[in-house]
């Protein structure tokens, strides 16, 4: 549990908030399913950033955004992620047949893509996993994944 005796702004070494959530503190977050099949969250992460230049210190305070958009389709057979923050896009859509998707067996297909904001780069994957019952409670799968 984090305690806190003093002021946000001018906590400049750091010594009120140490004990806060991943060095933040400040953190909102919001989510809401206006249907079955869509899904919304966003989050935002305050944090203090203290820069040393020509023998002064400079603390400045940075929001962290970010917003994640989930919707299903073909009765959640088909599953699509858009998640955006500061750094990055991602986008995933993955596929779960149901007729195949039954008595012990499992297959799922996804596609993976993101897009990095400092390098300006788009990296992929594609991933198959099958799974099986083998007997009682042991099975046995196979995953092979794809990076482009």
């Amino acid at each position: 549990m984090s305690k806190f005796y003093g002021d946000i702004a001018r906590d400049y070494r750091h010594s009120f908030t140490t004990g806060f959530y991943g060095g933040n503190p400040v953190i909102l977050k919001f989510k809401t399913k206006p249907s079955e099949k869509v899904g919304l969250h966003q989050t935002f992460k305050v944090h203090r950033e203290i820069t040393a230049k020509d023998d002064a210190e400079t603390v400045s305070h940075h929001v962290e955004n970010g917003v994640a958009v989930k919707i299903s389709c073909s009765d959640n057979q088909v599953v699509s992620k858009f998640k955006f923050n500061n750094e990055e896009g991602i986008y995933e859509v993955a596929y779960k047949p149901k007729d195949v998707n039954k008595d012990g067996k499992s297959l799922r297909l996804k596609h993976n893509s993101t897009f990095n904001a400092d390098t300006k780069v788009v990296a992929s994957t594609e991933s198959v996993k099958f799974g099986s019952g083998l007997f009682a409670d042991a099975k046995v799968g196979l995953s092979a994944d794809y990076s482009w």
